[in-house]
């Protein structure tokens, strides 16, 4: 299976192309370079609230503005190189701005969040903005 996305020259200097028309079986990567993501990951102190955080992170999903939406449980690993102390981690994608992001932390879907699920949860969360 070939993968394209990226452009056809830096796919074809990788080895996934080699020539003629992308295959119908390629995968396609789809470029972030004009989102910003904002990832946050999760840790309750009471493990009977994870189905509360994670039914409330299932709430942003609504978000106008929102183009990118993923929640998840930790994959269990071995691998001592991943970090999987954690209970739900989340990953959004906005246009390219810091307002789409002002606009998420200020909707009133994010605002009863924080404080109906998110506080209730207790907790360590980390948050890393990226573009």
């Amino acid at each position: 299976m070939r993968i394209f996305g990226f452009g056809e020259g830096l796919a074809r200097g990788l080895g996934f192309v080699s020539g003629g028309d992308f295959p119908r079986n390629a995968i396609r990567i789809f470029s972030v370079k004009d989102m910003l993501t904002h990832i946050v990951i999760f840790r309750t102190r009471n493990a009977d609230k994870v189905g509360l955080l994670r039914e409330g992170v299932e709430t942003l999903r609504a978000i106008d503005g929102v183009k990118f939406f993923h929640c998840g449980a930790p994959v269990p690993s071995q691998r001592p190189v991943v970090d999987d102390f954690f209970d739900v981690a989340l990953v959004v994608a906005f246009e390219n701005d810091e307002d789409g992001l002002a606009r998420y932390a200020s909707h009133p879907v994010h605002v009863n969040f924080v404080e109906n699920y998110l506080k209730p949860a207790g907790g360590k969360l980390l948050v890393y903005d990226v573009k």
